[in-house]
């Protein structure tokens, strides 16, 4: 089973943010890999475009320094380690531009996760409504303030040790 996060467009109503929702898998992305500057391109993701320039240059930059192999070991653990990390900075890219985070859904495939994720029922935070109030715990009777936790340190009530 795959994970994906899924994302709604900012400031769409309902009823279209869910025809809109994209699904992005969480890991290792093999197109990031094989063609990071088309995969950071493709996704319109211009802040990443510019970190990995960046990197290229320090690579490169390496590479005439220490030496071609140098370079090349270089080279295989940045995109090894874009790849890891493509998705997530897509993730950051959709949320700097106002994606909201909808929740995250299981599945073998892409259309079984969306269709999971929509047969639950999409989220409140998805629908823009707000979440209900989480529920708060009953006082136990008997429990006094002297009694609440023990060995906390000096000041606190119960302590096992007296405040100086």
């Amino acid at each position: 089973m795959k994970l994906y996060t899924v994302h709604l467009p900012p400031e769409t109503p309902a009823a279209k943010a869910a025809d809109k929702a994209l699904f992005i898998r969480d890991g290792f992305s093999w197109f990031a890999l094989v063609l990071p500057f088309v995969y950071v391109l493709w996704h319109r993701m211009w802040w990443v475009l510019l970190g990995v320039v960046a990197a290229a240059g320090a690579i490169e930059v390496a590479a005439r320094a220490a030496g071609p192999a140098a370079g090349t070991i270089l080279s295989i653990v940045f995109a090894l380690a874009f790849a890891t990390e493509a998705n997530g900075l897509r993730r950051w890219t959709l949320a700097r531009k106002g994606w909201r985070y909808a929740g995250t859904t299981v599945g073998g495939s892409l259309e079984e996760a969306e269709r999971r994720f929509f047969e639950t029922g999409v989220p409140a935070a998805a629908t823009g409504r707000p979440l209900p109030a989480p529920a708060q715990a009953a006082p136990r009777p008997g429990l006094a303030a002297r009694d609440s936790i023990i060995g906390l340190g000096p000041g606190f009530a119960g302590s096992a040790r007296p405040a100086r």
